[in-house]
Formats: C-alpha cells, sequence, structure tokens
C-alpha cells in the first residue's frame, strides 16, 4: 500500500529527527561538545560565537525554554543518573573520584609474613598478580588495600596470617589512581596500579585486630548462604545440560568460571571459623526468605545439593572435566568437614 502525501511527510519528519539527533549523537560519540562546535564556526566565520551564544542561552532559548544551568543540572539530573551523561570508561573513573572523597587517611595492605619483610626491605609495595588474585578473579597487576577495621576478615578471604602493612594516604609517595571497590558482601578494598613508596607506608608490619563478636558472626553467615548461592548455580548449570541445551554445554567461559567459584568457596570455608554459629539455624533463616540451601533436595531424588556435588561428573558437560570436578570435589570435602551440625537441615526442596 502507498503511503499518503501526510504519512509521507510524517515519516520524512521522523528522519529529519532521527538525522538531528544522529549528529548529536555522532558528535558525542567522537568526544565532541557544543564548545567544540561553536569554536570550529566561530574561526570559519570570524564571529565571537562563545559570546553570542552564551547571550542566547540566557536571554533567549528555544522560545524561553533552555536546558538547566550547570549547577542545577549537576545537582539534579546528573546526581539521580550520572550513567545517563557519562560513557562506561568515564563512569568507572567518575564513582572512583567521587568515592575517594571520603578515604581513609590509613589503609592496610594485607600481605603475607615474607611479603611484609621485602616490602620493609624494599621501601615499596609494587603491584602484583599471584594466586589471592586468580583465586578472586582479578585481572591485571595491582595493590590491594583495605580499612583497618577490615583487615581481619581479608586475612580470611586471603588466608593470610594476620600479618598487615600500615599506608598514610596523605602522605607523599601514595598513588593518585586508587579506585575505590566495594566487594559484593560489603567488606571495602581500594585499588591502585602504582606502587607505593617513600612517607606513605608506616615501616612497621601490623597485625589485623580480631573484630568482635558479631561481625565475626555476620562474616561465618557470609559464607554459609554464599556457599547456599553457588551450590544452587551449579545445580542449575546442570540440569540445563539434562535438559540438551547445548549453549550450556558448551559455554566454557561460564563453567571456568564455575570452577574458579567453587575453588574460591571451598577455600573460604576451610579458613573460616563457624564454632560462632549456628549452622542449622543459619540454613533455616536463609531458606525461611526464600532462598535455595545447599541442604535442599535436588529436583525428585533424597540427595542434597551437597550431596549432589560429586556425583555431576555423570552428566553432559563436555569442557576441562579435571580442572571442574576437582573443584566440585574439593567444594564437598569441605562443606562435609565444617557444616555436620547442620548437613541435614530441613530446608525444602530444589526445583531449579
Amino acid at each position: 500500500m502507498e503511503l499518503t502525501t501526510k504519512q509521507l511527510k510524517q515519516l520524512d519528519d521522523l528522519h529529519e529527527k532521527a538525522w538531528q539527533r544522529y549528529r548529536l549523537q555522532w558528535m558525542l560519540d567522537h568526544g565532541f561538545t557544543l564548545d567544540d562546535l561553536t569554536k570550529e564556526l566561530e574561526d570559519m566565520l570570524d564571529v565571537n560565537l562563545p559570546e553570542a551564544f552564551g547571550d542566547w542561552e540566557h536571554n533567549c532559548g528555544f522560545g524561553s525554554q533552555i536546558w538547566a544551568c550547570k549547577d542545577k543540572f549537576l545537582d539534579c539530573e546528573f546526581k539521580e543518573s550520572p550513567g545517563v551523561y557519562l560513557e562506561p570508561k568515564d563512569m568507572a573513573k567518575y564513582r572512583g573520584l567521587t568515592d575517594m572523597k571520603d578515604i581513609p587517611k590509613v589503609l592496610y595492605h594485607v600481605t603475607t609474613k615474607e611479603n611484609a619483610e621485602l616490602i620493609l626491605k624494599t621501601g615499596c609495595i609494587q603491584p602484583m598478580h599471584g594466586k589471592n588474585s586468580e583465586r578472586n578473579g582479578e585481572e591485571g597487576y595491582a595493590v590491594y588495600l583495605c580499612r583497618p577495621e577490615q583487615a581481619w576478615f581479608w586475612t580470611v578471604m586471603l588466608g593470610t596470617n594476620g600479618m598487615c602493612i600500615e599506608v598514610h594516604t596523605d602522605e607523599d609517595g601514595f598513588p593518585d589512581d586508587l579506585i575505590y571497590k566495594q566487594n559484593t558482601d560489603g567488606y571495602d578494598e581500594y585499588i591502585t596500579g602504582m606502587c607505593i613508596t617513600g612517607d606513605a607506608i608506616v615501616r612497621k608490619p601490623v597485625f589485623a585486630d580480631v573484630p568482635p563478636l558479631k561481625d565475626r558472626q555476620r562474616f561465618a553467615r557470609m559464607v554459609v548462604t554464599t556457599t547456599c548461592t553457588l551450590c544452587t548455580t551449579i545445580a542449575r548449570m546442570f540440569r540445563n545440560t539434562m535438559d540438551n541445551d547445548n549453549k550450556h554445554r558448551t559455554d566454557i567461559k561460564a563453567w571456568e568460571e564455575l570452577a574458579r567459584a567453587s575453588e574460591y568457596n571451598a577455600f573460604l570455608i576451610e579458613n573460616t571459623d563457624f564454632s560462632c554459629v549456628n549452622i542449622a539455624d543459619t540454613l533455616k533463616d536463609y531458606a525461611d526468605d526464600g532462598e535455595y540451601a545447599f541442604t535442599d533436595t535436588y529436583m525428585c531424588t533424597d540427595l542434597r545439593l551437597w550431596e549432589m556435588l560429586p556425583k555431576y561428573k555423570n552428566y553432559g558437560y563436555t569442557g576441562n572435566k579435571d580442572t571442574l570436578y576437582g573443584a566440585l570435589a574439593r567444594l564437598h570435602k569441605a562443606i562435609l568437614q565444617n557444616f555436620s551440625s547442620g548437613l541435614y537441615t530441613h530446608t525444602g526442596g530444589f526445583t531449579g
């Protein structure tokens, strides 16, 4: 059916509107601003366009309509949704800079006894990428710092003996590229890709203070519930292979991440003291909140999710089986040895 003249005009108007928006978006995509545009026109026309533009902006606008002034924009639209106005790479930098406003003057670098001795000898904390970085899925070389009151938790998560190097952020030798990152479980870390040197390093090691009981209980419960979440994810992944979902069978990156997460979760269980919490009560509370627990029975079986871990090797995964099944076996062993008091807690069933 041919369009009427009116419809053709409407289509043409939409094309023109899209073209206008495209040009604005093109400028943004290529890093140009209104200031760049006015400067180019000013050079070409030999007039003071910024002055003329400023006069139009303040006194005329689009029939008396105009965008918010910069201060109002920053306090309203930008404050509410900064990601709308900044590209991802700039957004990450912005988050880091705004979070640094509250950076503590003292941070701790959690490390081993051997590394602490080397740092104090050389007067430098160098960016590294070691086993802990790999275990936590971190990429690149970096120095990791934390708040002193959270250092004990990081010693557990990293498997160190509690030794730390104290760093002063307001002294010479502290880098200016610090990025703030909040771990999903509420434990903060600060990251820099540069060396920390000079007066920023206190030349005497310190040990992380053991936190109050309630904080240690919170941490132990977090490890239990994280294990529940992981066991649920594992169950879903393997259930999908049973459904002949070829996408899940061949998504090697997803399976590799599952193996890494299983290894780290087992490591975390092995290094955590659960004597301060009741495992069964923690599992019941988690299940009562509507979540699956690792003590849920799997589908139409009597086996619990933790019991399924060594049995998944009979399922249809086609990737690096030694790595994956080795990680699941370690996780199964860690659960069996550390959560014995709650292994058969009645929490319902997993249905996916």
